[in-house]
């Protein structure tokens, strides 16, 4: 009996967690986890106009630096039939081997490619002051070495219920890509 008592006091002494007590941590745990989890989902899939406004203004900015890099005139191309965008030599550079910023001993990967989702819509579309611009199938804006570039403006909007639009121009001096967001500032377009 002694035996006992010593044991049941040894086991007192040395505390610790039952069942259901762990048990109602893993519930709590589980119910946070389920609760965040849709933010988290939201916040890695980019929406489609995010997505758009990313590739297009990375298109650009990779066709500058390609000029810069090559010192001759490379094209960010858009095909409004197809949403698909590719940055290549201009006509007047094309006898040429490029040197990609991305080429590591010799070895080139290749350039820039995306292309548009369908769930974004070319809402309006102005290169270099053409008024036809929107009609023709394709556009090949042209940067030069020298970072100017070709006047250069493109209108998105969201078909994803959302109607989020941007403004996507490109300046003519730095040829650099500007992105807006605001809708008052592009209505006229």
């Amino acid at each position: 009996m002694i035996r006992f008592d010593s044991h049941r006091q040894m086991r007192q002494q040395r505390g610790g967690f039952t069942l259901v007590e762990m048990l109602m941590v893993m519930f709590v745990i589980g119910l946070v986890v389920s609760m965040s989890m849709p933010f988290f989902v939201r916040e890695y899939k980019k929406a489609p106009i995010a997505q758009a406004t990313a590739d297009i203004m990375d298109g650009l900015n990779h066709a500058r630096e390609m000029a810069i890099l090559n010192r001759r005139p490379m094209e960010f191309v858009l095909s409004f039939e197809s949403g698909s965008m590719s940055v290549r030599p201009s006509a007047e550079g094309a006898n040429r081997t490029y040197i990609t910023p991305e080429s590591n001993g010799g070895q080139q990967r290749e350039g820039f490619s995306a292309s548009l989702s369908p769930e974004v819509m070319v809402e309006a579309a102005q290169h270099n002051l053409d008024p036809r611009a929107e009609e023709q199938q394709s556009i090949a804006v042209v940067i030069q070495p020298n970072a100017t570039a070709d006047l250069f403006m493109i209108a998105l909007k969201a078909l994803d219920g959302s109607g989020e639009r941007r403004l996507i121009r490109l300046d003519m001096v730095t040829g650099k890509a500007v992105m807006e967001s605001d809708p008052n500032k592009f209505k006229d377009l």
